[in-house]
């Protein structure tokens, strides 16, 4: 072999060798190349998993978040529709109450004569009349006109401390005075709270506020119809038990409404339109309030209001139902809106001295600051 010969052969080996070493490097370098793109691909897959993971969780919280949410507003809104609900049931079942009483008092009475369907006639319109009535007295002088509608003689005594004072809706007239037991009809339907027999006969009818006898309806034999069967008296015990239920209605509502309107003394804040209503609304209610508290007293004291009138001595007969009054008034009524108006006392010179401002002056009892 030439020396041509043996130098071609080892450079073919060199290159053979080095073939080969390259080829490992190559080799080598690609897998490490592939090992680091599986590492990134494996990390940029974890952490898109963690990211999906992470929006996932918060997309399920946002999302209990909103369904608690709903579920207390239903749940406030079912309390506020079970509230609203238990306050209607309240009032059906107190209008039911009140029902029950007339019908339970419509059912007592014996079926009508088939000839007496005047009595209904006359029975229906003194419920309409007094269902009508606004006022304590209005519903006094319908029953009045109303048991008396059949030409019979109707009187209504108040009842105070075993005193018996006609009532009537003039106040110019001349009322009367008589202990109890001058007459054993009305007192016995005073006492027992239940209607009393004058001649074999129901005339002296109760009539109650808050389960108490307040006043009598006496009704006298004047008109041959009141002797016929019994429709008539129980006709006229029905107008009583109404006119009781009707007052207790009146002077519930009213007391009601005075309550209600009269809200606790505000903070004085800055001035304004809402401030200027609220001011309107507070003085309309004091003087609501103070109508209905000198009305009682007129009501219930009617004899001594004409007396004191004649005899130019209202406090000396009233001042006490008139101190107890203002107390009342002066609880109820804020002290900004006593401080510009006293309605009380304009009340009082307005509905018990009629106008006569003079049959108040230099009395302490009536004006207090």
């Amino acid at each position: 072999m030439t020396f041509e010969e043996e130098l071609r052969r080892a450079f073919d080996t060199l290159t053979d060798r080095l073939r080969h070493e390259l080829d490992g490097h190559a080799s080598a370098a690609l897998d490490a190349l592939a090992q680091s793109a599986r590492a990134e691909r494996d990390e940029a897959v974890a952490r898109a998993q963690a990211d999906a993971r992470r929006e996932r969780d918060e997309a399920i919280a946002a999302a209990e978040a909103a369904v608690r949410a709903e579920a207390d507003a239903r749940a406030e809104a079912a309390a506020r529709a079970d509230a609203a609900a238990h306050a209607e049931e309240t009032l059906r079942e107190r209008e039911a109450a009140w029902r029950a009483q007339l019908d339970a008092a419509s059912q007592a009475a014996a079926p009508p004569p088939p000839a007496d369907g005047e009595s209904l006639t006359r029975l229906a319109e003194g419920i309409r009349a007094m269902a009508a009535a606004t006022s304590l007295g209005g519903v006094l002088e319908a029953l009045v006109r109303a048991a008396g509608a059949d030409g019979s003689a109707a009187r209504l005594w108040l009842l105070r401390n075993d005193r018996l004072t006609s009532w009537t809706s003039d106040a110019s007239a001349q009322t009367e005075e008589v202990a109890l037991d001058e007459d054993r009809a009305v007192a016995a339907a005073a006492r027992n709270n239940a209607p009393a027999l004058r001649d074999g006969v129901e005339r002296a009818f109760p009539l109650t506020l808050a389960g108490e006898v307040v006043a009598v309806v006496d009704v006298s034999a004047a008109n041959r119809r009141l002797d016929a069967p019994s429709q008539t008296a129980e006709a006229l015990e029905i107008l009583a038990r109404y006119a009781s239920r009707a007052l207790e209605a009146i002077t519930a509502f009213k007391t009601a409404r005075a309550v209600v309107q009269t809200p606790a003394e505000p903070a004085r804040g800055p001035s304004g339109l809402s401030d200027e209503a609220s001011s309107a609304e507070e003085h309309t209610s004091a003087q609501r309030y103070a109508k209905l508290l000198v009305s009682e007293i007129k009501l219930y004291h009617e004899a001594d209001v004409v007396e004191g009138r004649r005899d130019r001595d209202l406090i000396a007969r009233l001042g006490g139902e008139i101190a107890h009054a203002r107390v009342m008034y002066e609880q109820r009524v804020p002290r900004h809106v006593r401080e510009r108006a006293d309605y009380f006392h304009d009340e009082l010179v307005r509905t018990l001295a009629n106008g006569d401002a003079t049959l108040l002056e230099g009395q302490n009892v009536v004006r207090r600051t």
